[in-house]
Formats: C-alpha cells, sequence, structure tokens
C-alpha cells in the first residue's frame, strides 16, 4: 500500500517565493494605506514634496515601491476608484515594480533627477503640443509644469481633476478625450 508523506520545511518563505504570503503581504499593506489616508487631513496631503529619491538603493526594496506607488496615484484612485470593476490600480503597479531587475527603478529615478535639458529641448517644439496634467500629481505637480509650459510656443494645457502621475491608469476616459479634442 502506498503511503502519502509530506515533507514541511521549518525554512519560512519570503513573500516573493510563498503566493499566499504575498498576498498577505499586499493585503496588510493597503489596510495600512487606507488607514493612514483616512488619518491624514486633506491639507496635509497637499503639502507633501516629492520623494526622497536616495531612498531608493540600487538593489531596491519594498519601502521604495510602496512609496512610489502611494505618490503615483491620487488619494481617491489609492483604495479603488477605477472605471473598470476589478482593476487594483495601486496592486498592479506594484506587481509591475516587482518584476523589475535590481537597481533598474534607481537608475531611472536618477536619469530622471538628473535630466536638465527639458527646457531647451521644449524651445525646439515648434508645433502645437498638448500637456496633460494630474490635478493630484505628487510625482510631478502641475505647478512644476510652469515654466515649461511657458517655454513652449503653441500649447494647450488640460488639467485632469482628481487624477496622480498615472492619470492614464486613474482617468484613460478623459485623457483619450483630450487626446482625440487636441488632434
Amino acid at each position: 500500500m502506498n503511503e502519502r508523506r509530506t515533507v514541511t520545511s521549518t525554512v519560512p518563505l519570503s513573500p516573493q517565493e510563498d503566493p499566499a504570503a504575498r498576498e498577505q503581504f499586499f493585503r496588510d499593506l493597503e489596510r495600512r494605506r487606507t488607514k493612514a489616508l483616512v488619518e491624514r487631513k486633506r491639507a496635509d496631503i497637499e503639502e507633501l514634496h516629492a520623494p526622497d529619491y536616495e531612498l531608493i538603493t540600487p538593489a531596491g526594496n519594498v519601502f521604495s515601491r510602496t512609496q512610489i506607488t502611494e505618490w503615483s496615484f491620487s488619494p481617491a484612485h489609492q483604495s479603488g476608484g477605477n472605471q473598470q470593476p476589478g482593476v487594483w490600480m495601486t496592486g498592479n503597479a506594484l506587481r509591475l515594480m516587482e518584476r523589475l531587475r535590481p537597481g533598474v527603478l534607481y537608475v531611472d529615478l536618477s536619469a530622471c533627477n538628473s535630466y536638465a535639458g527639458g527646457l531647451a529641448a521644449a524651445r525646439g517644439v515648434h508645433c502645437p503640443a498638448l500637456v496633460i496634467l494630474g490635478e493630484r500629481d505628487r510625482m510631478a505637480p502641475a505647478r512644476g509644469a510652469k515654466e515649461l509650459i511657458s517655454t513652449l510656443t503653441d500649447s494647450k494645457v488640460v488639467t485632469l481633476a482628481d487624477t496622480g502621475h498615472s492619470l492614464m491608469i486613474e482617468d484613460p476616459n478623459a485623457v483619450l478625450d483630450a487626446l482625440r479634442k487636441f488632434l
């Protein structure tokens, strides 16, 4: 007679190796983030500054990905609010960042942070330009685009209400409407 034997390991699996642990990690993360959002005052959210890029090491870490995800979405979209039922925007963003090779995020954000040619490049644009801004963008606040917009010779600015840096995910129809109207 064949006996079934179960082998159990005493070594705990990391959230990356154990799907149940990963799901629990993200549920706990969402619970903590929702609680933090409820506790924050609206004025406090307005006063937040850009993320500290120096905290993102070449090796990467969960805190960095979590922080960037929080900064990428407006508060209204951090705990739901997608137009497509069942889409978890912040969870999807975290999962995409999990797939990055170590150091990629650091190199990307360092390049963005050190790029200084934006205004010179804008002076070279000699055609109509559409600038779509997220009203609640904390990664690249709309006020930071004023100089770029004034440098463009022919620009139309559309600011989408209650959207953050990920406005194409948060309000894809409004982005598409702005593009269609512009073109």
